[in-house]
């Protein structure tokens, strides 16, 4: 092959190298479907799955630009068919799980797992240790047992009940400073922000209090709903933030389009 006649290559191998740069890249499949995103409750051999979200990692209205820490996410999932999920465990969480056991790990935690369904079936995007920004923010309010019980049961290597999920719909859409995620803008003015009766927010990167805020770069903030139906949560979220004047910050416009879309 010539490197030449391809331009990343050719960079990577060349320029980067006499630069002091890679000397050498690792090559993966490409692949190709939507991302899901899995919390496993783990106490050793034993496991329990928190409600599924997704999220959207591109900067950009239809999934344009760069990767970022997350833009929005929603759950539940309506488009992802009860088989796959089915796939998702018996394919990937209990070979983990298995994994776990076998290395003797002992693990108790929260696991994360990013999840690709692609045509050959369940990928394994990435593995985590944490609940993750900013599913959780949209996972744990559908969540009807005691959240604390449930860790301490992990913890104390107590049987880990089913995780029981409430019929809420949340959605989350995250407000970040202009140039995020390669030059985020610092010192953003906010002031405060307008009480919401169908949202409220989670705060991220922000400083000041509640009376003064400035954004201190990044993503500054998150503004939730739980509603009946998807539908309901995602017009209550653009409705607040329709009513903002921050003329230094921009969010995404179609959180929760993929599943009212699919």
């Amino acid at each position: 092959m010539n490197l030449r006649n391809h331009s990343s290559l050719h960079k990577l191998f060349y320029s980067l190298m006499f630069a002091g740069g890679q000397t050498a890249v690792v090559l993966e499949e490409c692949l190709v479907g939507p991302e899901y995103s899995m919390f496993v409750v783990v106490s050793e051999d034993q496991f329990t799955i928190l409600p599924m979200s997704q999220d959207h990692k591109r900067v950009g209205d239809g999934d344009k630009g760069p990767n970022t820490g997350g833009m929005g996410s929603y759950s539940p999932l309506p488009q992802l068919k009860k088989e796959d999920r089915q796939r998702m465990i018996h394919e990937i969480v209990k070979p983990t799980m298995n994994g776990l056991v076998q290395g003797d790990y002992h693990y108790c935690g929260v696991l994360y797992i990013g999840l690709m369904m692609t045509e050959g079936g369940p990928k394994v995007i990435e593995y985590n240790v944490r609940l993750g920004d900013p599913e959780t923010q949209v996972v744990l309010p559908r969540v009807k047992n005691d959240f604390a019980e449930l860790i301490d049961a992990a913890v104390n290597h107590e049987k880990l009940p089913e995780i029981e999920e409430n019929d809420q719909s949340v959605l989350g859409v995250v407000v970040c400073s202009k140039g995020y995620p390669t030059h985020p803008a610092p010192n953003v003015k906010i002031g405060k922000l307008p009480e919401g009766t169908n949202t409220y927010i989670d705060y991220a990167n922000v400083k000041g209090d509640l009376d003064n805020l400035t954004g201190d770069g990044g993503r500054l903030f998150m503004v939730i709903s739980e509603a009946d139906n998807l539908v309901q949560a995602q017009d209550n979220v653009y409705s607040y933030l329709s009513k903002l004047d921050l003329p230094d910050c921009f969010y995404r416009h179609d959180i929760g389009n993929r599943a009212l879309r699919d």
